[in-house]
């Protein structure tokens, strides 16, 4: 097997207190698998005293990370050139993740960017922390183009670009397209893109000129 550190991958020589930072933030971005008992060039040198390496992640999961995060991780072990290697893979949450010691902080917030895990800004945590994941929208529940008054609270899962543009346009209702590629860092299709769908759902319309109208916001049931 080769391992080569990727936005997905990461490769630790031993066990850390840095661990916890990774976890977190594949678990706040879209998964992956951390590796330990792996040198940065790729090469085994293998874990000392496994069970206790394992019993030390078990706790961090349970006890210094939340919301509690076990049901999206999955630690285990694989057994590489006569040595152990232990590998913990993350699913990415439904929820903002954090260091239980410092709280939904720069300190305790992070996301992988590339191949690093980094602390996430003010605005990522505002974001994450001020809009949830899942929202429910009056429908009759049949797919036939037609609405006949009853509500079947049909869910629709937004994404984080979705997430974080609606949430900037619930702030600012006469925000602009090109303050919110600012203020989210996204291109102005990935925007434009949240945007349309969001008008699509019903979320949102448009109220009046591009240049001086306003954004209403249709309020949902979560």
């Amino acid at each position: 097997m080769t391992f080569a550190e990727t936005e997905k991958i990461e490769l630790k020589q031993k066990l850390t207190d840095t661990i916890i930072k990774e976890i977190v933030a594949f678990l706040n971005t879209d998964g992956g698998t951390v590796y330990i008992g792996v040198n940065d060039d790729g090469s085994v040198c293998g874990v000392n005293n496994l069970d206790e390496s394992l019993k030390k992640i078990a706790d961090i999961l349970e006890m210094q990370i939340l919301p509690d995060p076990r049901d999206y991780v999955e630690l285990g072990t694989k057994y590489i050139n006569q040595k152990h290697v232990v590998e913990i893979k993350v699913q990415k949450g439904e929820s903002l993740y954090y260091i239980k010691k410092y709280g939904r902080s720069a300190q305790g917030c992070y996301i992988r960017i590339g191949s690093t895990s980094r602390s996430m800004t003010e605005q990522q945590i505002f974001l994450r922390v001020t809009i949830p994941f899942a929202y429910e929208i009056e429908s009759d529940g049949v797919n036939d183009g037609v609405n006949d008054g009853v509500n079947d609270g049909v869910t629709v899962i937004l994404s984080d670009k979705e997430r974080s543009v609606f949430s900037l346009i619930k702030s600012n209702p006469n925000i602009t397209t090109n303050i919110l590629i600012n203020n989210t860092g996204f291109s102005r299709p990935t925007v434009e893109r949240a945007i349309n769908k969001l008008k699509q759902l019903n979320f949102i319309r448009r109220v009046g000129a591009d240049k001086n109208g306003h954004w209403e916001v249709i309020e949902t049931k979560k």
